[in-house]
């Protein structure tokens, strides 16, 4: 009769050297490596998202804005140009205002004739994120 130790591995028993563990280890971080690169270099070229949301909530801001002067000054009151309120360091905004015809909203080929609609455009430029434009259509009842 033999007699093990108690301690003694089995010899058919066999696990992973720490060499085998390594090469593991390597290969994974170097695909992993190479899949997330293009991740990474796609989110270093985006617009910083703080400040597209805070250009998006001026251009809305503005149209609102434009909203407030009619009902308070009427539809001929809704000209060109942004409103009083000063832009935040960095922001320039700009408003187009435009008589449209009923058959086209669209179509600000014809901005001097007077007509019920007026299609409204704030675009505000920031640096970092570019043009943001809100487009509004204006209506005399």
């Amino acid at each position: 009769m033999s007699r093990r130790r108690p301690n003694a591995p089995d010899s058919g028993v066999r696990g992973f050297t720490l060499i085998e563990v390594t090469i593991t280890i390597l290969v994974i971080a170097i695909i992993g490596t190479a899949v997330l690169l293009p991740f990474v270099s796609s989110l270093s070229g985006s617009p910083n998202p703080v400040v597209m949301q805070q250009a998006i909530d001026l251009a809305q801001g503005e149209l609102e804005q434009v909203i407030a002067t009619k009902r308070a000054n009427g539809f001929a009151a809704i000209v060109s140009g942004c409103s009083a309120f000063p832009m935040p360091a960095g922001f320039t905004c700009t408003r187009t205002v435009c008589y449209v015809p009923a058959a086209n909203l669209n179509d600000t080929s014809t901005c001097a004739a007077a007509t019920a609609y007026k299609r409204v455009a704030v675009t505000v430029n920031h640096a970092l994120v570019g043009d943001v434009s809100a487009v509004s259509l204006v209506t005399n009842p």
